[in-house]
């Protein structure tokens, strides 16, 4: 597994530069002809030298970082696994838009990022609370909660189980406790609707129960 990935895409950084400093999220990530971008990957760069970062409303990166105005490049140090392994970026900035290269395991690695002005909310964060399935064989009632445990009431009684999003798609695998499994691609046309997408088969229609 790539590092960048294993160290949860880590940027702990310590800009001297406004222009780098702020609210980023990650547009795209490349790691030499494959695409790795992340779902939801933000990072918050404070003029303290501090940086947080994590995927929608889950924080996975704390630390800090430095810059070489000189050579323009970033070194990280996370607070819990100390310096990234990896080696520092190469950093190009403008108001809007950040690029980080630099080379991994002989593979070339760029991550584009984009300025926001809100944290980005994952999948798994909108999904979490009461639904009404719009298929009744589906089920009258789910309750997807923020431990990733989910409960569907149905006719055939409640069903229990785990689910699980992955953090570079969004793809859905929920574990029903009686050892069954299913995977989905998840998506959000509105605030107020869910939809699942099997690999076979009709969508499952969610609306967000009042």
């Amino acid at each position: 597994m790539i590092r960048l990935i294993s160290f949860a895409l880590v940027a702990f950084l310590t800009f001297p530069l406004a222009a780098q400093t702020g609210l980023w999220e990650v547009a795209n990530v490349s790691v030499g002809e494959r695409n790795m971008t992340p779902v939801a990957k933000w990072f918050d760069i404070s003029t303290d030298g501090a940086v947080l970062g994590g995927n929608g409303g889950m924080i996975n990166i704390r630390g800090k970082y430095t810059y070489s105005a000189s050579i323009s490049e970033l070194a990280f140090i996370d607070e819990e696994q100390g310096p990234d392994p990896m080696g520092a970026f190469k950093v190009d900035v403008n108001d809007s838009l950040m690029t980080w290269q630099r080379e991994e395991e002989g593979m070339n690695v760029t991550v584009t990022l984009d300025r926001i002005d809100k944290i980005p909310l994952g999948p798994w964060d909108k999904c979490i609370g009461p639904w009404t399935p719009e298929d009744e064989e589906m089920g009258s009632d789910l309750f997807m909660g923020w431990d990733r445990t989910y409960r569907l009431v149905s006719e055939d009684g409640t069903q229990r189980g785990i689910w699980h999003i992955q953090a570079h798609s969004p793809d859905l695998t929920t574990y029903a406790q009686d050892g069954t499994s299913k995977s989905w691609v998840i998506s959000f046309p509105d605030d107020m609707t869910m939809v699942w997408t099997p690999e076979f088969g009709d969508d499952q229609v969610f609306k967000k129960a009042q």
